[in-house]
């Protein structure tokens, strides 16, 4: 019975945030759609790709609300309290909620993980096709420049209308505030998805006096810089971490000699986790805000299980910024967000007993 009144508002939950959060992506683009007349088979692709994105984002809030609804409407039936007559406990009746934040911190964990770095891939590929990367072979040496970092390479082959192969590859890292200075040297080079993939790349650490530290090899470096073969300029950004895959990270981790960006890097791995098991946090603290608010309606069920899942967000937010910053570990990012939300749950559920 609980199980059947979970699905629906799960259900409706997870159908108008994906519609809201999509819809939000369109509008970002609807006014250079019109302009520049994109072909809407590729606007279609764009919006389809997004879907996985916009579904790790809403899980949050399905957690959220399906618990809050149902538990709302079967405490205004008296259908929990007929089953507490019967001697089933609301930690028991609350068996199909833990389960449903669980499946959800499984799937959200899948779309992290695994779906939404490919989708978010090529989605990326969609948008450079769209903003018309250029579509001829550039065949001559270019050197972009955006400090600290000046990239330079040989002779380049287009493999297709967003990826580009570099040969004889160098990437001088000068550092910020007068620290240590890098010079990668790579034979090839990938440009896809905002990425330069440098492979089987040489690391060479300075000092100030120009004398090597330390010597490193990597088969495979991701720097992250905007191209515009246009112009022949290159920008900053583009990461967009949190829709890498682990791997991606960690193998821009192993070779940052900067504490700042490691520091950045770190939070973003100890992100990868903490949506999913917010997802079973919020499922929890629904049942007793359900019971806190069954006299004003359903209404008040969903105003705040939206400010749960606000203040969850925020939480997380600044624990990452403190993490960045240095001023707690970074493993607290992953765990205190879902572990408060969990232990207030439990409480909320005991209390209402």
């Amino acid at each position: 019975m609980i199980t059947r009144e979970l699905i629906t508002p799960l259900a409706i939950g997870l159908f108008l945030f994906l519609v809201m959060l999509v819809g939000n992506t369109l509008y970002a683009i609807l006014e250079q759609l019109l302009r520049e007349r994109w072909p809407l088979s590729f606007v279609g692709r764009l919006l389809i790709l997004n879907i996985p994105t916009a579904m790790q984002l809403a899980l949050p809030v399905a957690c959220a609300l399906a618990p809050g609804l149902a538990w709302s409407r079967l405490t205004r039936d008296g259908e929990t309290t007929a089953l507490r007559a019967a001697g089933i406990p609301i930690i028991r009746q609350a068996t199909p909620v833990i389960a449903l934040g669980c499946i959800c911190a499984l799937v959200a964990s899948t779309l992290t993980e695994r779906i939404v770095p490919r989708t978010w891939a090529a989605q990326t590929n969609v948008e450079g096709w769209l903003t018309a990367l250029p579509s001829t072979t550039i065949d001559r040496s270019l050197t972009f420049n955006v400090s600290p970092i000046t990239l330079s390479w040989w002779k380049t082959r287009k493999l297709d209308r967003t990826a580009f192969k570099m040969e004889q590859v160098t990437v001088l890292d000068r550092g910020t505030d007068g620290g240590s200075a890098r010079i990668t040297i790579a034979p090839t080079a990938e440009y896809r998805n905002s990425t330069w993939i440098l492979n089987d790349a040489s690391i060479h650490a300075l000092d100030r006096n120009g004398r090597t530290i330390w010597d490193a090899h990597a088969d495979r470096q991701l720097l992250a810089l905007n191209a515009d073969f246009q112009s022949g300029v290159i920008t900053s950004g583009g990461e967009q971490l949190q829709n890498r895959s682990r791997a991606d990270i960690e193998a821009m981790l192993r070779f940052s000699a900067d504490p700042q960006r490691k520091r950045e890097l770190e939070t973003a791995l100890q992100s990868k986790p903490a949506i999913p098991l917010i997802c079973i946090g919020l499922a929890l603290c629904g049942i007793p805000l359900a019971i806190r608010t069954r006299n004003q309606g359903p209404f008040a069920a969903v105003v705040g299980a939206l400010a749960l899942v606000a203040a969850s967000q925020l939480g997380l937010f600044i624990l990452q910024t403190l993490s960045i910053r240095g001023i707690i570990p970074s493993i607290l990012v992953a765990t205190l967000p879902s572990g408060i939300l969990v232990v207030a749950g439990i409480i909320g559920i005991r209390r209402a007993e």
